[in-house]
């Protein structure tokens, strides 16, 4: 079996955090398989059975049309409708009468004949974490500084999040990431090469996904934390206790205020 991926190349090569081992796992499982599979260009679908999509590429899709192989393909919708506009619900819909098969992650459209459900993998990032609860600072966040037009992006509350700890415990808060600048964002400590090494001296972590408002959207995010053994403030899926635990985060939703959310967390025991 002959597979063509259309993706950028980035995602099935090892990176910080091993983020993309998942994809680099399931390239070693077709070969092990005696099967090949190619991140391919516009110019080699003569040669391939069936094709993934990672990312539209119209071209492509038009030779696929004319080469009668629309039935053999799989678009896989990774990202939120915050960071690609088309993977709203009644865009991808549109979408999908182009495809054989969607791979989402978005429980709402699952019907498991055009839709099935996708569930965005994990990395094995099993670390041995030895700090002491007592010798954790209190809180961190990791991310980059982003921004987007959807309505229920969440970058701009990471903002506010950020803004807030700054004034209320400056020395008890830390902001790791890219876009961020110190004169700003006086906690900012950088940029970092391991997430695990990092998270492991907080209790807790602002963990917010790129957008709330829609289920089933988990990413490594909220796993992150628990591979470092601090606790995540979480917001993002709606229905995030189907697929975690309650008493595993910190429900953000459930707090009016940061400072009621401060008083909490600042509070807790071990």
């Amino acid at each position: 079996m002959k597979i063509g991926v259309i993706a950028e190349f980035e995602l099935f090569n090892s990176n910080r955090d091993l983020i993309h081992e998942p994809y680099v796992e399931l390239r070693k499982y077709f070969y092990r398989n005696n099967s090949q599979f190619d991140i391919i260009d516009n110019l080699k679908v003569n040669n391939y059975d069936y094709f993934l999509f990672f990312k539209l590429e119209w071209r492509l899709l038009f030779k696929l049309l004319l080469q009668k192989k629309l039935d053999k393909t799989i678009y896989i919708q990774l990202e939120p409708p915050a960071v690609i506009s088309y993977h709203e619900s009644k865009k991808i819909k549109r979408i999908s009468k182009i495809f054989g098969k969607i791979l989402t992650w978005n429980d709402e459209i699952v019907d498991k004949k055009k839709f099935f459900k996708f569930y965005i993998p994990m990395p094995n990032n099993k670390y041995e974490v030895n700090v002491l609860f007592e010798n954790k600072k209190l809180l961190c966040n990791i991310s980059g500084n982003k921004s987007s037009k959807n309505l229920n992006e969440l970058y701009s509350k990471r903002i506010e999040a950020i803004k807030f700890f700054e004034k209320k415990c400056l020395k008890n808060f830390d902001l790791y990431g890219i876009g961020w600048g110190k004169k700003e964002f006086p906690s900012y400590k950088g940029k970092i090469n391991n997430k695990n090494e990092v998270l492991k001296n907080y209790k807790f972590s602002i963990c917010y996904e790129n957008q709330s408002h829609i289920k089933g959207y988990v990413t490594e995010k909220i796993f992150d934390c628990f591979y470092a053994k601090t606790i995540p403030i979480y917001w993002g899926a709606d229905n995030i206790e189907n697929y975690v635990p309650k008493d595993c985060y910190i429900d953000k939703r459930e707090f009016k205020t940061y400072e009621e959310l401060y008083e909490y967390i600042n509070n807790m025991t071990e």
